[in-house]
């Protein structure tokens, strides 16, 4: 009799075991409960064209028969929009080449490129708030010198951007669609520097290539971020 009862105890103990393997599963098996969300919208504050230039010419020298050229380069900044008077910015380049020509065939040529930069320098929206997703949104027009809307790439501004070249870490392909750019607010809203977004180019250096334009303007820029309801 005592033999059959402990028997049952230990079926039951098994039962029992099984049971909570069995919630275990179903519940790892549930989705997660759906965060509610508030959207915000943020506008830039400040867009920026900065160029830079890179020219080449070179001259024919009959003794000896060789081209001689010195090779220059130079930044600027092309456009510079603060809030509230903000306007489209490009993005591309403007190449130009002449191979020159017989008996003195000596190239000549000069390239700008264009990068741009958005700063969203107001987060205060975000201040005490828990980001889930955040997502940078454009518009994109070719220019009316070129038909050609250019491809470019999306990076995160890492140190001041006073220069075209300023320190930087890439984040995607600038698709027309917009990027989301959550672990840069995120990093942000947590006390990192905002130096802001850079757009470059696909191709920055062609040197003696054919003569190529390919310009872009960006404007309508909004950084969406989505952050938990209070």
């Amino acid at each position: 009799m005592s033999s059959s009862k402990s028997a049952r105890r230990r079926l039951g103990g098994h039962a029992l075991v099984l049971s909570g393997v069995a919630l275990l599963a179903l519940a790892s098996s549930c989705p997660p409960a759906q965060v509610q969300t508030d959207v915000i919208k943020i506008d830039p504050t400040r867009l920026t064209t900065r160029c830079g230039w890179a020219h080449d010419s070179a001259t024919f020298s009959c003794f000896p028969a060789v081209c001689s050229h010195p090779y220059h380069t130079e930044s600027c900044t092309f456009q510079d929009f603060i809030t509230p008077n903000l306007a489209p910015i490009q993005v591309g380049f403007d190449h130009w080449y002449d191979p020159g020509t017989q008996p003195c065939a000596c190239w000549d040529w000069f390239t700008d490129s264009r990068r741009a930069y958005v700063l969203f320098g107001d987060l205060r929206k975000l201040a005490q708030r828990q980001v889930v997703w955040a997502k940078l949104h454009w518009g994109e027009t070719a220019t009316g010198e070129s038909r050609e809307s250019c491809p470019a790439t999306l990076f995160q501004v890492t140190g001041p951007a006073v220069s075209y070249d300023p320190p930087a870490t890439e984040i995607a392909a600038a698709a027309p669609s917009g990027v989301f750019v959550t672990d840069t607010v995120k990093s942000w809203n947590a006390g990192r520097d905002n130096h802001g977004f850079m757009f470059t180019p696909d191709r920055e250096a062609f040197g003696e290539e054919p003569s190529r334009k390919c310009l872009s303007q960006r404007g309508d820029f909004v950084l969406e971020v989505a952050v938990v309801k209070p």
